[in-house]
């Protein structure tokens, strides 16, 4: 009996301290879990740092700012919002609530640290990349830019021999070989005039010499359409040769008036202007051929690569290495992102004052988005949850908001449009049209001087005589009388 209640006891004992341990690892999974989303970890966000205006740049106070700084307070607040409304982990939840962990590295470092998956959100007017796409996720694209050359505006002078180069503009193939298919053809229609006209024609010569330059200068008044008639042919062969001449001439005449207008009218093309201007006449990236070039992007490099064009690319550690190598002409034209060059050439007292000004159309154009990596936790919540905030921000509630951003960041740096060399050249020829009229105004009047001094004598005689007339009563019909 006794034994059979030391049993029974021991089995209620054993029950009872199974039942602890039980509830004792209950209770410690519960704790563990509690502790483990107490602990979860708050976004890891990277910014760079450098010459990447507007997007990432520093305020007077040190701090950051710029569109992708703003950007991304925004896109967080809006996260957190739809995080609150929407069917999202707990955890997911409890990550946004935390302030995030944002460092600041320079662009190379982060982009290799991207690829080590170090960074969660990462902003630095990131394009999309092959490469790096292996590593992270990319995001909508919450701006556009392109690359866009830059170059020195040195406007060249505009002289008064200029002007007249200018005007007579250089040498036309076409024109010289119309004057000399005129004159040749014009010396055998003399030949031929002078033939058939010197036994008939009281205005040819009979002899050779004097005779053929007579129909010669017949030929010419005709084949300019003068006409003055003092020479005409008289003969029927004369008239039916002259009739020839007339379709002959006309023709070699309009052909040099039309070489000579299209050498006027290109004159004011490319490859007549100066080396200044043609820098600042360059629209189109086939425009770059034969010049130094240069850029801070590896991308930009190899779309340059990728034209063929006859030029060197010269790869620069930053956009402000660029500028200055551009200030320093080691190359003649710098290829860049054209919102980061625009801001500096438009904010930065390095640049402001060097006569840096951006040219051409905007070429190659990119899209810039934010980096998405979360290495070992919730990666595509993390992406949804950005691309839907996204979304609202830029097409939804958020769109003035954002379109206030762009304007304030991109928009408001507007780009400056140099002048061209014709409308330099259009008001220096109106300079020296007034300055050729007044020289022209003070030749007629040192003419006319002249003229008086000469004739001063004859003049003073002339008004004696008229003198004597009026004394003696005499009317001006008698002034020829003391001629």
């Amino acid at each position: 009996m006794l034994l059979k209640l030391y049993h029974c006891n021991m089995q209620t004992k054993c029950g009872v301290s199974l039942m602890q341990k039980i509830l004792s690892v209950l209770l410690l999974i519960l704790c563990s879990a509690w502790l483990v989303r107490a602990q979860a970890q708050p976004l890891k966000v990277a910014f760079c740092d450098g010459d990447r205006a507007p997007y990432v740049l520093r305020n007077e106070t040190g701090g950051l700012t710029g569109l992708d700084v703003e950007y991304w307070s925004a896109l967080l607040e809006n996260m957190r919002r739809l995080a609150g409304v929407s069917n999202v982990s707990e955890d997911l939840r409890n990550v946004l609530r935390q302030p995030p962990v944002v460092t600041v590295m320079p662009q190379k470092a982060l982009l290799q640290q991207l690829k080590q998956q170090l960074y969660d959100i990462a902003f630095c007017a990131i394009q999309v990349d092959l490469d790096l796409s292996n590593f992270v996720d990319f995001s909508l694209p919450y701006a556009t830019a392109g690359y866009q050359g830059v170059v020195i505006k040195q406007d060249s002078p505009i002289d008064g021999m200029t002007v007249l180069q200018q005007a007579f503009g250089t040498s036309n193939a076409w024109a010289l070989f119309s004057l000399l298919l005129l004159v040749i053809l014009s010396i055998i229609f003399a030949h031929l005039i002078w033939i058939v006209e010197r036994k008939d024609n009281p205005n040819i010569n009979k002899y050779y010499g004097p005779g053929v330059f007579d129909s010669w200068w017949l030929g010419i008044v005709t084949a300019m359409t003068v006409g003055y008639g003092d020479k005409v042919p008289v003969t029927v062969q004369g008239k039916i040769l002259t009739i020839a001449w007339m379709f002959a001439g006309t023709y070699c005449v309009g052909m040099f008036g039309a070489a000579v207008t299209s050498t006027f009218v290109n004159s004011q093309n490319l490859s007549y202007l100066p080396p200044a201007d043609k820098l600042l006449q360059i629209q189109k990236v086939t425009d770059l051929d034969g010049y130094r070039l240069g850029t801070s992007s590896v991308i930009a490099k190899h779309f340059l690569e990728q034209q063929l064009l006859n030029s060197t690319v010269l790869v620069y550690e930053n956009v402000t290495n660029l500028l200055s190598a551009l200030v320093n002409q080691t190359i003649d034209v710098a290829v860049d992102e054209t919102w980061t060059v625009r801001w500096l050439l438009q904010n930065d007292p390095t640049f402001k004052d060097n006569n840096l000004i951006q040219v051409g159309d905007v070429f190659e154009h990119r899209p810039r988005v934010i980096a998405i990596g979360r290495p070992g936790y919730d990666v595509d919540k993390v992406y949804h949850l950005v691309q839907v905030a996204q979304s609202d921000l830029m097409y939804g509630t958020g769109e003035l908001n954002y379109k206030l951003l762009l304007e304030k960041w991109l928009k408001a740096s507007v780009k400056t449009t140099p002048s061209t060399y014709i409308d330099r050249f259009d008001k220096a020829l109106m300079r020296w049209c007034i300055i050729y009229m007044i020289g022209l105004g003070i030749f007629m009047v040192l003419w006319g001087l002249f003229v008086i001094w000469h004739y001063w004598n004859e003049i003073k005689q002339s008004r004696i005589r008229f003198g004597l007339l009026r004394s003696m009563g005499l009317g001006l019909k008698f002034r020829c009388l003391l001629r």
